[in-house]
């Protein structure tokens, strides 16, 4: 038997003519992959979670946490932080 599947992406849609079988692993894939992009765009990648773990009490506790600070604390600058130019006005001051 062979059925019409629509598979919905956001911006893509995608049509395949398939058996049943293949159709619900067509479906099961790109609900998967569909997943793992939500998740990707919501959470911080695996070494920006790491880096965050500065500020737990144990952090301190590590045999090198002086000479990585600064670096754990570079790349949480560089993820969250926006630098902007402010320009005063006169009448501010």
């Amino acid at each position: 038997m062979v059925h019409l599947i629509v598979i919905l992406t956001g911006e893509h849609s995608l049509v395949i003519w398939e058996s049943f079988d293949q159709a619900v692993k067509v479906q099961c894939i790109a609900t998967c992959e569909l997943l793992v992009l939500e998740l990707d765009q919501r959470f911080p990648n695996h070494e920006l979670m790491n880096v965050l773990g500065i500020i737990y009490p144990q952090y301190s506790l590590q045999p090198n946490c002086e000479s990585t600070f600064v670096d754990h604390f570079a790349l949480i600058k560089h993820h969250y932080c926006i630098s902007k130019k402010l320009a005063l006005m006169a009448s501010e001051f």
